[in-house]
């Protein structure tokens, strides 16, 4: 059988991908399905793909087979165990080709595809084989005999669309779903060996090939289908047990009472394999004698227990219990967990305090020695008036630090609490589960976490890290995943009194962080299924997956918020938004299909709340899931504005951030359409739509995690919002939104040159004043960014770019003009490393004599004028001198008495000044830098004012105040624009007049 990896159309139907067959002979081929009752009784069918696309029934369950495949093709469904057999004879070289065996009325229901091919030498294909377990269960898997050297590797791998995925293999490797699961045994003498899964889950269901391989060829694997069923009756037992360093831990091993077994066993299970640690026959591991053994045994329950003793830190790790009946396993699997046992000193119930005294004895030196203060004979302390008034300062300051300390974690509880469900089902004598999320500082990763129950005005400890309540001994555990920002706690064996309202949280019960969860128990086996938890950083994005099967796929999709009067439509398949969300959330259809994926951007405190994504109607059809959202505050997040403003021909400056850069990742920027969906503009593998060629370039930061998106020539059309997307890191996508309005740009210049080949050229760029100390450059665009051209100095070939500063331009010469220096050409400016404004010039080369020129474009003389300010802006001590006028004796006597008078005052303005500033910078710390923690950014708003003249960026938040300076990168909103012109246009005019060097530093 030739073998390749598909992903499966869909997660409940199965079947080989490729298939072989001899000329003359016969195929069978077997389709699984799941057995729920619309698998059961819909019709089967078996179809072939046309070349038009259109698969056109060979057989079905309802109706025979005609024309040529009359006679030679049987189609059997065995509904109990949800198997389709298709039977071919006589096969022919024009039966090659792809087919479906599938479900539903038409050949466009749930299917699966096979490739056939029909060869003269094909041998016959070894049948598929069908594994069932049952959730939370185990199940054990046979592989084909095979070469029995000790360098064959041994595999198990999950077809997926191109590859079959590894998950474990005999060399140690276990993929990160399977740690502590699964175990591939050794090769038996014929080859052959197990692969043992336990804590089967519903995701596990699929198609699999197991087999070996060595060192220069694979062997033909085992095809295996493994379906888990959904409903199962079998307890969801603890999965992790905590204990202490030199302590003891017991838990129970269960298996099938009526069933026999030649060995019931412990093991430890690592990197894939598990060798034995003891079994019921008194078998001990020699590192484990005299610290574990069997301390019982229940054969009527189905269960042995095992004591471990003294406890050591290398025990922790996973362990299987299992019971071995023939080639056939049952196995569970738990996680020990060891905590260190800390000792405290103990405290002392009464303090001496001693003081230095001299004692001289003779001629002797002095010697320090302790003593004792007593109350002198009136019996008033001595040392009272001194004591009393330290002990009350000490307690004032212990007072106002444990009030400051509270108040900041009031504020960290309210901005930040512990999350997780609201309501959790569970069955009697079932299990229960429930994670709860908490803020990701360093102190809630260490700190303490507990599960509490409420009675009354307090709240009982039932676990706790490194505690277990009496009561609850063998069936209660918590589990810590401080990378994952959560932690998860397992009950067993439900019982009526474990019904009630609880606390998950961090810290001390009822005063740090926490979370109130209400457990609710039904005796029948209907649960609702619990709501899916999603924990969102504020600003950030939040990304869900849905899926109903491939049935649903013709069906509106849709994603809505539950509110009082039902729910409220955010978004859906029909191109039907939300007002409140246009422009911040998209779906996308994704495969298999039937399934869609939304994405919502800016997450804000109002998007807490329940959601529901769904096939069809909401509250009609039963194809819905429930989500429930909560959004919490990261201070290390990064803050970007949700809009930035641009004037008509100037430019605008877009930062994504993609934390961490992959090579591999795709960073694509679109523009988002009203009805759903996005045009993309520019992406980082050189795609530039065609009507934004020489407007738009990608800049990519590595150190700084970001990448900055730079449109010009803005016009009315360009307003919309617009994305940063990522096929890999769909949390670090993010939208804004573009405004245009009147203005003149701050740059200028002719956006339009044309010239003959072989002439002189200079585009000139002409700067306003407040761009005077920023840094200019020229770039030549092309499809994958804008590379910054030599400065005239350099001496480099080709085209050079200078700075004339008395006449504020930038200048870029071509001396010769060659026809390669055809394009597009920017002139913009920096500062601190961001981009700024920026301005388009196209350079068309023209062969003839008829080239247009400009006059003042062609031959400028950018040599300096006597008294201009060299490039740069700066004047040497000898200039300044130069200008200076000689001062009298008595001026020099007037100055010398000025001093005296005024250097005490300058000194004192001097230090009213330094205060002020740095109570300034204190401010603007806090509040105008942009914190954004690992992303290294640390841009002052004062940088980028906002004013009449300006280019648009969105990497700092908006500010609603009227701007004071002259820098001109970020705008304010539009209700400010008007008045931030004028107030800083009155400013930069007295800026000029008087203070001129604070312009020509």
């Amino acid at each position: 059988m030739l073998l390749s990896c598909q992903e499966p159309v869909s997660s409940s139907l199965y079947g080989s991908r490729f298939l072989a067959g001899r000329l003359g002979g016969s195929i069978t081929h077997q389709c699984f399905y799941s057995t729920i009752p619309a698998n059961k009784y819909e019709r089967k069918y078996w179809c072939k793909v046309a070349e038009n696309g259109v698969c056109y029934a060979i057989i079905s369950s309802s109706s025979s087979p005609s024309g040529e495949y009359r006679g030679r093709v049987a189609l059997r469904d065995v509904p109990q165990n949800g198997t389709l057999t298709v039977t071919m004879t006589g096969l022919r070289s024009s039966d090659s080709g792809t087919y479906r065996c599938g479900i539903g009325g038409s050949s466009q229901g749930l299917y699966v595809s096979l490739n056939l091919t029909v060869l003269a030498d094909a041998t016959a294909p070894r049948p598929t084989q069908l594994i069932r377990g049952e959730l939370h269960g185990s199940v054990t898997v046979l592989c084909p005999s095979g070469d029995t050297q000790s360098d064959q590797k041994r595999f198990w791998c999950k077809v997926g669309r191109r590859s079959c995925a590894l998950m474990a293999s005999s060399d140690g490797y276990v993929g990160r779903s399977y740690q502590g699961r699964i175990v591939i045994t050794p090769q038996d003498s014929s080859g052959a060996f197990r692969v043992l899964i336990n804590d089967l889950r519903k995701e596990d269901s699929g198609l699999y090939l197991c087999g070996t391989q060595g060192p220069r060829a694979q062997d033909s694997p085992q095809e295996v289908v493994l379906q888990v069923a959904t409903a199962s009756a079998l307890p969801r037992r603890p999965k992790f047990l905590s204990g202490a360093v030199g302590g003891s831990l017991s838990f129970q091993c269960h298996h099938d009472p009526k069933g026999t077994y030649e060995q019931k066993y412990l093991c430890r299970w690592k990197a894939g394999s598990c060798p034995v640690l003891l079994d019921h026959q008194g078998f001990v591991l020699e590192s484990y004698r005299g610290r574990l053994r069997v301390s019982g045994s229940d054969p009527e329950r189905g269960s042995f227990t095992v004591l471990l003793r003294q406890l050591r830190e290398e025990d922790e790790g996973w362990y299987w219990c299992g019971a071995r009946s023939g080639q056939s396993e049952l196995t569970a699997s738990l996680k020990l967990l060891i905590h260190k046992v800390r000792v405290y000193n103990s405290l002392v119930p009464f303090s001496v305090r001693t003081t230095a005294c001299l004692k001289h004895d003779g001629d002797s030196k002095p010697d320090l020695m302790p003593v004792v203060h007593l109350p002198s004979s009136s019996g008033e302390p001595r040392l009272l008036p001194v004591v009393l008034p330290a002990l009350l300062l000490l307690i004032f300051i212990t007072i106002t630090a444990l009030t400051l300390a509270k108040i900041k974690l009031q504020k960290q509880a309210v901005s930040s609490p512990v999350f997780g469900p609201r309501q959790v089902h569970g069955v009697l004598g079932g299990s229960a589960t429930v994670k709860c999320f908490y803020p990701p500082t360093p102190v809630n990763r260490r700190d303490r976490k507990y599960w509490c129950k409420q009675q009354g005005s307090k709240c009982l400890t039932l676990v706790s890290t490194g505690y277990v309540a009496p009561d609850y001994q063998g069936r209660i555990s918590l589990t810590d995943h401080p990378e994952e920002e959560n932690f998860q706690i397992n009950i067993s064996a439900l019982g009526p009194g474990d019904a009630g309202t609880f606390q998950c949280g961090v810290g001390v019960n009822g005063r740090g962080l926490s979370h109130t969860v209400t457990l609710t128990l039904v005796e029948g086996p209907g649960v609702p299924e619990a709501a899916e938890l999603f924990y969102v950083k504020l600003r950030s994005t939040w990304t869900v997956s849905c899926s109903f099967g491939e049935h649903t796929a013709e069906l509106r999709r849709y994603l809505c918020k539950k509110e009082k009067e039902g729910c409220r439509n955010i978004i859906n398949s029909h191109k039907e938004i939300d007002p409140d969300f246009q422009g911040r959330v998209l779906l996308a259809f994704e495969e298999p299909p039937g399934s869609f994926r939304v994405t919502m951007t800016h997450m804000d405190w109002e998007d807490t709340g329940l959601y529901y994504c769904g096939a069809g109607e909401y509250g009609v059809d039963n194809s819905s899931k429930e989500l429930d959202v909560f959004v919490y505050e990261d201070k290390n997040f990064p803050q970007l504005k949700t809009t930035i403003t641009g004037k008509n021909g100037s430019s605008a400056t877009f930062e994504c951030l993609y934390d961490p850069l992959k090579k591999s990742s795709t960073r694509i920027w679109c523009k988002w359409r009203k009805g759903g969906g996005y045009d993309t503009i520019i992406d980082n593998t050189g795609y530039v739509r065609y009507n934004y060629e020489g407007r738009v370039a990608m800049f990519e930061d590595p150190e700084n995690k970001t990448v900055t998106v730079i449109l010009n020539q803005l016009q009315t059309g360009d307003e919309g919002f617009y994305w940063c997307l990522s096929n890999e890191l769909r949390e670090q996508q993010s939208s804004i939104e573009l405004k245009v309005v009147e203005g003149k740009p701050a740059l200028t210049g002719k956006t339009e040159v044309e010239a003959r080949a072989g002439s002189r050229v200079d585009l000139t760029c002409s700067y306003p004043c407040q761009y005077y100390s920023y840094q200019k450059y020229w770039c030549k665009w092309n499809n994958t960014g804008c590379p910054a051209l030599p400065a005239q100095q350099q001496g480099l070939p080709g085209p050079a770019a200078s700075c004339n500063a008395s006449s504020r331009e930038m200048v870029l010469s071509f001396d010769p003009l060659t026809e390669q220096d055809q394009g597009w050409y920017w002139c913009g400016v920096k500062r601190n490393g961001a981009f700024g404004e920026t301005l388009a010039v196209r350079l068309r080369v023209s062969a003839g004599s008829d080239a247009k020129h400009s006059p003042e474009l062609l031959d400028v003389d950018s040599s300096r004028e006597s008294g201009a300010a060299p490039p740069g802006g700066a004047y040497s001590d000898a200039e300044v001198r130069k200008g200076a006028a000689p001062e009298s004796p008595e001026e020099s006597r007037g100055s010398n008495t000025l001093a005296l008078v005024l250097g005490p005052l300058a000194g004192l303005i001097l230090i009213v000044v330094t205060a002020f500033a740095i109570v300034k910078y204190r401010q603007m710390k806090r509040s105008d830098l942009v914190s954004v923690g690992s992303y290294r950014t640390n841009i002052s708003m004062s940088d980028f004012e906002s004013v009449r003249d300006f280019s648009a960026s969105n990497s700092v938040k908006e500010s609603q105040e009227t701007p004071v300076g002259g820098d001109e990168f970020i705008t304010t909103t539009m209700d400010t624009l008007e008045s931030a012109a004028d107030t800083t246009k009155a400013k930069r005019e007295k800026a000029l007049w008087v203070f001129p060097g604070s312009i020509l530093r």
